[in-house]
């Protein structure tokens, strides 16, 4: 049996589902007393995120599986966006995956010209010219 567990999925805009690349997760083991950090990760560009850790990184006297919950920061990793605190995953496995949406009002916001969706194989690319200077 591995003793290397994973935690891996996606950051989203809740009410657009945009992408939110960036961000700061962190994945902690929910404990009585306190909590232990797993490990912490950054949203890459499509928003998806993943951290690995070991059982040392949770395990006690009588605890087997870790409780997951994850917080997720703004790319200082200083502002709490969204926390799974009050719904943990209980007795987790050895590969699991969170989707996170983030409210909008929360979200950070959306780069300058918006976000461009990806061209299909197979479909012409737009041409962008320079009109000559006078």
């Amino acid at each position: 049996m591995s003793d290397t567990y994973r935690i891996r999925g996606t950051v989203v805009e809740e009410e657009t589902g945009r992408l939110l690349p960036g961000l700061k997760v962190r994945a902690y083991d929910k404990d009585k007393l306190y909590s232990d950090l797993l490990g912490s990760a950054t949203t890459d560009e499509s928003g998806s995120f993943e951290l690995t850790y070991k059982g040392e990184d949770f395990r006690e006297l009588f605890e087997k599986q870790p409780d997951i919950y994850l917080e997720v920061y703004d790319a200082s990793g200083e502002k709490l966006l969204y926390t799974s605190e009050e719904s943990v995953r209980w007795s987790a496995g050895a590969d699991e995956e969170f989707n996170v949406s983030i409210p909008r009002g929360l979200a950070p916001p959306a780069p300058a010209g918006g976000t461009k969706p990806p061209v299909e194989a197979g479909e012409p690319q737009p041409v962008v010219t320079n009109p000559p200077a006078d």
